[in-house]
């Protein structure tokens, strides 16, 4: 394993003593491991064919080869699979994965009852619904929640949106007129973790430094604490979780900050109730209103640590793609710059209608997801019960199936020279009579499944787009950047099944010359 990867997932650790004896540790083992094999024989199907290790002990082993291997048999299934638009799976840590390819069998997938292909009991499989918090997996009310009070309250919370970003990119890079080294990195998750909080949490909490690198640190450290945990076998994670990432402690140290916001705003609620007419547009304020009434502050505070996770990592690493991309091909540039100065001008600055005419902007990030997005597979379901697609494939009970995300969107058989980057892809697509609404980057398709399928697709994709076009416009309006002399797009990494921007990549940064004369800075 390489250095960057390890500290890719150096994670919180902290010493603890095991009371279990070796000879109890070894026998709990043997039975974990002749329990599963007897499972996997109950509920696989031999007429699919497996991609990973094979052989003597294969489960074992992928538990320790998983982390960088399973990528690779990713690609190889859909290379072998994919142009017949057959099903195939993956071996990874504790079960195999059926990866859908027929795009006729994805879009049933994305339909299909929740009694039979279950989201959340594919959910509860992955070793970081323990982290996150099972009850808020279970009824993950806030993240519909958060994407709806967003788009309803998005022309109030832009102005805010703005500044915020703004002033934590100065704050944080110090750019100037000449070329300064910028690990871009840091600069954006400071950027995404202020700005998204703004919206979780309100206007001070969010500029708190002790706060916010709480809730970041955190965010980072569930990935790499649910990947590790990955190498054991189930029956030991409640004896590891604590150990890799002491979630109760994380969640206290939250709660210092949410507890008297909570408190106040339930108070003021009771007294006021419909009288309370200017009530703050965050997500303290949207969950404390919806919250079943038996959810308590400790339920309400874990649900702001899972929009964090959903929102920190995700934006950074797709702000972090979208940047190598243009980096790599300059010639775009003037065109999103003058689309996204002409789209402010005409609408009167940031309006949700600037946003919507921003297609060049859009395309070119659906672009640098559909190359990069953050996971190789995607639109995870459990089977509840036997279930055959129209296209025969058939799970068994307890079978885990999802699909072939990052293979189909770079497959010649769905995109033209789809290696390639192309900004404005998307762009000539909606410029098409009758077309105007397709392939927007929060458009979930059989062909572009970043955001998964279906009713499930993620909800928050809209508050991510948002956040996203809003970044890279600014950065585009406001500053030249390149890679180092000699240097070129950094390679992504791939750890399991996700893919990550390199985050030790530092790139140059200056003042645009003409940026005293954008509309970002009119006033000034």
């Amino acid at each position: 394993m390489t250095p960057l990867l390890l500290r890719t997932l150096e994670q919180f650790v902290k010493p603890a003593r095991c009371e279990l004896s070796p000879y109890h540790v070894l026998l709990l083992l043997a039975v974990a491991l002749v329990t599963r094999k007897l499972y996997r024989a109950a509920t696989r199907s031999n007429t699919i064919p497996i991609y990973g290790e094979t052989g003597p002990f294969a489960e074992t082993r992928t538990r320790f080869t998983a982390l960088t291997k399973v990528f690779t048999y990713l690609r190889e299934g859909y290379r072998e699979c994919g142009p017949a638009l057959k099903p195939f799976k993956i071996r990874v840590p504790g079960h195999e994965i059926v990866i859908l390819t027929n795009p006729a069998a994805i879009k049933e997938l994305g339909r299909a009852d929740d009694a039979v292909l279950s989201v959340t009991d594919a959910l509860l499989d992955v070793n970081i619904h323990h982290y996150l918090g099972t009850g808020a997996v279970k009824n993950p009310y806030h993240t519909s929640l958060l994407s709806k009070s967003f788009s309803v309250h998005l022309g109030s919370l832009l102005p805010g949106i703005t500044n915020e970003l703004r002033s934590t990119f100065e704050e944080t890079a110090k750019v100037g007129a000449d070329w300064k080294r910028v690990n871009v990195s840091d600069v954006m998750m400071n950027c995404i973790s202020r700005t998204s909080n703004l919206v979780f949490v309100g206007d001070e909490l969010c500029r708190d430094a002790k706060y916010i690198a709480c809730v970041r640190d955190f965010s980072a450290a569930v990935m790499g604490a649910s990947m590790m945990l990955d190498n054991f076998p189930a029956w030991l994670a409640p004896l590891i979780r604590p150990l890799l990432l002491d979630r109760e402690k994380v969640l206290k140290e939250v709660m210092h900050f949410l507890t008297p916001i909570f408190i106040a705003r339930r108070t003021k609620l009771e007294a006021l109730g419909d009288a309370w007419t200017n009530r703050p547009k965050d997500a303290i304020q949207w969950i404390l209103e919806a919250a079943p009434s038996k959810h308590d502050l400790h339920d309400m505070s874990s649900r702001i640590l899972f929009l964090n996770f959903a929102a920190i990592h995700t934006s950074t690493t797709a702000i972090l793609q979208a940047l190598f991309d243009l980096a790599a091909h300059p010639h775009h540039i003037p065109a999103l710059r003058s689309e996204i100065e002409s789209a402010l001008r005409t609408h009167g600055g940031w309006t949700p209608a600037a946003l919507n005419s921003m297609t060049a902007l859009d395309s070119a990030l659906r672009e640098s997801l559909r190359l990069h997005g953050p996971v190789g597979v995607t639109a995870f379901r459990k089977a509840r019960a036997a279930y055959t697609f129209a296209d025969g494939t058939r799970l068994e009970r307890g079978a885990t199936v999802a699909t072939a995300a990052n293979p189909i969107q770079r497959s010649e058989a769905v995109y033209d020279d789809p290696e390639a980057y192309d900004a404005l892809r998307f762009k000539r697509v909606r410029e098409q009579p009758g077309r105007e609404r397709e392939c927007q980057v929060t458009s979930a398709t059989s062909e572009f499944l970043v955001f998964g399928v279906g009713k499930h697709a993620c909800p928050g994709r809209f508050f991510l787009a948002n956040e996203l076009k809003i970044l890279l416009a600014y950065v585009l309006c406001n500053y030249e950047f390149r890679f180092k002399d000699g240097e070129t797009r950094p390679e992504s990494l791939y750890l399991s099944l996700g893919i990550m921007a390199d985050p030790t990549v530092e790139m140059e940064f200056r003042w645009l010359p003409e940026r005293g004369s954008s509309f970002w800075n009119a006033g000034e």
